[in-house]
């Protein structure tokens, strides 16, 4: 596997600010200097995703997860370490020799991969010629007139570059071989299956009018194959591949991405190809759809990148209206407004419109039902409304949407809203939500991360309450990590076992090691080799604790022989006399239990010194910290006359 220098890797990283990199792929939300998001890593309803560019750095305290940008493409995009390097210096356009630093295995490996996929794209347009030259042909007949049946016009026949796959086991294999692909490369791209006698391969599709698919960027990844003979699947879609994840990619949004920010930046989201296709002809070109596929939160966030309101345009039928329900908190945690569409059952966008036509469809987007008005009739037909039961029972399911709106006068309009649907006088409904806030406050008691963990149980409890940390542990770790030239000086100063902890102690003695070996390389290269709960340890900290910042050389404080004192001295001077203040205190606990259970006198006497002299310890420490603080105090205020 590649090996990257450090210099590369830095320059790479440069090249890539992290909010620039996270925003390209979900919803970031300025946050003073830094910016939040409901995290992409897990479900959640308030935003616990912080990235932070001063730092490069991102994290979720709902989850844990967090690192540098490397990290961030790994785990978002399933790529290895090598692999978000490359893909990060392909983003900068950065040449991947990086001046020369790579070895010959490196530059093999990624040849080899730009290769690989280059070979998938070629494929895949291959055979998108191969499909849409059958339209023309006698084998495509069927398919030609499939289209013509269902209304779509030459133009978007031509604009999709929709084509056909024939009933064939083996005429496109046949014709990809001629162009010199191997079978192997075929089945790799998802449009042949390996045979299961004799080696070689056969068609994926057959008899199947094919959609072709791009990504957001207009590659050509996959392809949808609609059956035209009632044959199931009704579509059949390219298996993923390494240029093709379907949980990823949105069919049209290639085309879409222009339109939407015509339309006050609005996305129509519906279920089918054909759904898209008839809407784009009918100058719907703002319509995109999921790749037989439910919504995912990757697919979510990806028309957040380009949309602020999203229009569902779902079929009609109960399918329909669940799959709505699971979109909706998808959508709504991506940051869009959402609105659904009222088709009614048995309706979809391809039959609406060839029964009533565009402006009738225009019509029904001009009545679209917002989240809270969908959401309150569907879960309504879970409940008898004749029954008083039944009606303040959908008011109480109601309550979350309440929760979410964006101010008290526009929850209150909802609330009227919710009233005179429920027949539940305005007055019920908040003192009932009043108390559903106060269960909600409750549950917020011990701060968002526990409220998150009570909301989601499947989240994994942060490393500081695995293993522990205290304040002036994390801080310290926090300096070590973001100023190296201080290192020296907290290990001469401090001895290592007065960390209690176990994983500030063990991130403290691998800082050691590592700077005494000189293999230390900085806070970056040490988050990509690092164990998982050291990364959201060092991304916690890094993120949560306030550094000291350099004041220049001219307004730095000096020291008894006049030199200037470095800025960060205070600050770990601080940490180490707080460490080891509260490593005495734990020593001198543990001498108090063995004097109450020893019987012997000479045992005891040892002890009783023992603990004199880490009292004095402790004293000296304390008085230390206490001269210190009363002189900053003075500083301060010196600070504050001086201004006036």
């Amino acid at each position: 596997m590649p090996r990257f220098s450090q210099t590369f890797l830095d320059s790479v990283k440069a090249a890539n600010p992290i909010s620039d990199v996270i925003g390209e792929r979900i919803a970031l939300t300025k946050n003073g200097k830094n910016f939040k998001a409901c995290c992409p890593f897990h479900q959640e309803k308030t935003p616990s995703f912080y990235v932070t560019p001063g730092r490069e750095i991102f994290k979720c305290f709902g989850c844990g997860k967090g690192g540098n940008v490397f990290n961030f493409l790994m785990e978002y995009e399933g790529l290895s370490f090598q692999e978000a390097v490359v893909k990060l210096a392909e983003r900068a356009n950065m040449p991947l020799e990086g001046g020369g630093s790579l070895s010959e295995e490196d530059r093999t490996y990624m040849s080899s991969r730009q290769q690989r996929q280059k070979r998938l794209y070629q494929i895949n347009q291959a055979a998108l010629n191969f499909f849409q030259r059958q339209l023309a042909l006698e084998s495509g007949k069927e398919g030609a007139e499939y289209l013509r049946q269902r209304q779509v016009s030459p133009e978007a026949v031509r604009a999709y570059r929709l084509g056909f796959a024939p009933d064939s086991w083996d005429d496109l294999a046949v014709e990809l071989r001629s162009q010199g692909f191997k079978d192997e490369e075929m089945i790799a791209a998802g449009v042949a299956l390996p045979s299961q006698e004799g080696g070689g391969c056969y068609n994926r599709f057959r008899k199947r009018v094919m959609f072709p698919i791009w990504d957001h960027a207009s590659n050509l990844v996959a392809f949808g194959g609609r059956s035209i003979d009632g044959s199931e699947p009704k579509y059949l879609n390219t298996t993923e591949t390494e240029i093709y994840t379907k949980s990823k990619v949105l069919f049209s949004l290639n085309f879409a991405k222009n339109a939407i920010p015509q339309m006050k930046k609005t996305a129509l989201l519906c279920e089918g190809y054909l759904d898209v296709v008839m809407l784009a002809q009918n100058n719907f070109v703002n319509a995109v759809a999921s790749c037989g596929t439910s919504l995912t939160q990757e697919q979510a966030h990806l028309i957040r990148r380009f949309a602020d309101v999203c229009l569902l345009a779902y079929d009609g039928d109960a399918a329909g209206q669940k799959a709505c329900m699971r979109a909706i908190p998808l959508l709504t945690e991506a940051g869009l407004l959402v609105y659904v569409v009222p088709l009614k059952e048995n309706e979809d966008p391809d039959s609406f419109l060839k029964k009533y036509g565009k402006e009738a469809f225009q019509e029904l987007v001009d009545k679209k039902l917002s989240a809270f008005t969908f959401a309150m009739r569907h879960f309504s037909q879970e409940h008898d409304m004749a029954e008083i039961q039944g009606r303040y029972a959908l008011c109480r399911k109601m309550f979350p949407y309440l929760m979410t709106a964006s101010s008290e006068g526009m929850r209150q309009e909802l609330i009227k809203e919710l009233s005179a649907f429920a027949n539940v006088p305005v007055s019920s409904i908040n003192i009932d939500l009043a108390e559903y806030k106060r269960a909600q406050s409750g549950k917020k008691e011990r701060g968002k991360r526990d409220a998150e963990k009570e909301e989601n149980p499947e989240i994994v409890p942060k490393e500081e309450e695995q293993n522990g940390a205290t304040a002036a542990e994390r801080h310290l770790i926090a300096l070590l990590l973001s100023f190296e030239e201080c290192m020296d000086y907290v290990f001469a100063n401090l001895e290592l076992e007065a960390i209690r902890n176990p994983l500030p102690a063990k991130l403290a003695y691998n800082l050691r090691d590592a700077r005494k070996e000189g293999s230390w390389r900085g806070v970056d290269n040490y988050l990509n080799s690092c164990d998982e709960l050291s990364r959201e340890f060092i991304t916690d900290v890094l993120t949560l604790v306030p550094l000291p910042k350099d004041p220049g050389r001219s307004a730095r404080s000096l020291d008894a022989s006049g030199k200037a004192v470095p800025f960060w001295k205070n600050a770990c001077d601080d940490c180490i006399r707080t460490i080891k203040a509260e490593h005495y205190q734990e020593v001198m606990s543990s001498l108090d239990e063995q004097m109450k259970m020893t019987k012997d006198p000479e045992v005891l006497r040892q002890l009783l010194e023992k603990h004199k002299i880490y009292s004095q310890k402790k004293r000296e420490v304390n008085r230390i910290r206490t001269f210190n603080s009363m002189a900053n105090e003075s500083t301060q205020e010196k600070e504050n006359d001086d201004e006036q």
